[in-house]
């Protein structure tokens, strides 16, 4: 099968069946219909409802997973280009679902998603930095605070903060009470400095470089 994105609107029965596709069991179909459903979303995505917006974000989720690095490359191809054109609920689906990837998921998958979510963070404008920062600060801050929290998680998520921190300083200037509330800064201030003197080079590293981050920019 071979489905060829024109300049003319598809149809709901076309992204039905490129959505059937995306869960073929062969590979190539797979990956055709992954592209030709960011092709949808990148020339009609303000046409399309919030419904089947979703399913088609559902697909680059599901594919990111997938132990075929062909596939799951693709995936991450696909959300970078479709980004800026997603609603705000299908912003705030896909990056809590990446975050929980990178918190819960295996650990093969989690440079995968957190790359995703990086791009994620630098695609979208100012006016996306209250929903963004809502979901991953909060999130990341209770995260590497529990001491359970392996290594590794902490670490991918200080590069998150690091820069979620960068890309939205204004946003955090101008809004110091949602500062204090989606950054928890009490708390992460305390896990800053607790490991500010890891044994750990790499973690002692990223905590004091938010340290300074924090301690200028917020």
């Amino acid at each position: 099968r071979q489905m060829c994105i024109r300049d003319s609107l598809m149809s709901q029965q076309d992204i039905k069946e490129l959505l059937k596709d995306s869960k073929h069991h062969d590979k190539d179909r797979q990956f055709m219909a992954a592209n030709d459903l960011c092709q949808i979303l990148l020339s009609q995505g303000d046409k399309l409802d919030s419904e089947t917006q979703q399913e088609i974000c559902d697909v680059f989720n599901r594919h990111l997973d997938d132990k075929n690095t062909v596939i799951s490359g693709n995936a991450i191809k696909c959300l970078n280009q479709v980004f800026t054109k997603l609603y705000v609920a299908q912003i705030k689906d896909v990056t809590n679902k990446l975050l929980d990837s990178i918190i819960k998921g295996k650990s093969e998958f989690r440079d995968v998603n957190a790359t995703c979510l990086k791009t994620l963070i630098q695609s979208l404008q100012e006016d996306h930095a209250q929903v963004l920062c809502g979901i991953i600060c909060p999130i990341s801050v209770k995260c590497i605070s529990d001491k359970k929290t392996e290594i590794s998680i902490q670490e991918e998520l200080l590069e998150i903060l690091n820069q979620v921190i960068r890309r939205f300083t204004s946003f955090f200037l101008k809004s110091p009470q949602i500062t204090k509330k989606t950054l928890s800064t009490s708390e992460l201030c305390l896990y800053l400095i607790r490991n500010s003197e890891s044994d750990k080079t790499s973690l002692r590293k990223k905590c004091l470089t938010i340290l300074s981050l924090s301690l200028i920019h917020i």
